[in-house]
């Protein structure tokens, strides 16, 4: 989740403004993003017609996971028609 901070200083120092991201659910990074993102709105959890109208008001539905071998949620928006932007490495094995 933090790739969102990187691509949000990249669009920063590429002179973009006039952006927003929509960072949907919840989890153990939440705080410290909603610390580290300057143009996001951060509703939590949605569902039903909530999480609805929040997939047709996006362009773009990024999905920066890179351990994720597949989400449901990419299904989801590309049902929607929103064009779907996956991490090159999704689904790559992580050891510790």
């Amino acid at each position: 989740m933090r790739a969102f901070v990187e691509l949000e200083a990249q669009l920063l120092a590429a002179g973009e403004r006039d952006f927003r991201m929509l960072l949907i659910g919840d989890g153990n990074e939440h705080e410290w993003l909603r610390k580290h993102l300057q143009f996001a709105t951060m509703p939590g959890f949605l569902e039903g017609e909530a999480l609805t109208a929040a997939f047709a008001g996006m362009d773009a539905f990024v999905f920066p996971s890179k351990t994720d071998t597949f989400g449901l949620v990419i299904l989801e928006a590309m049902a929607c028609g929103v064009p779907v932007v996956l991490s090159s490495e999704a689904g790559e094995r992580v050891t510790s």
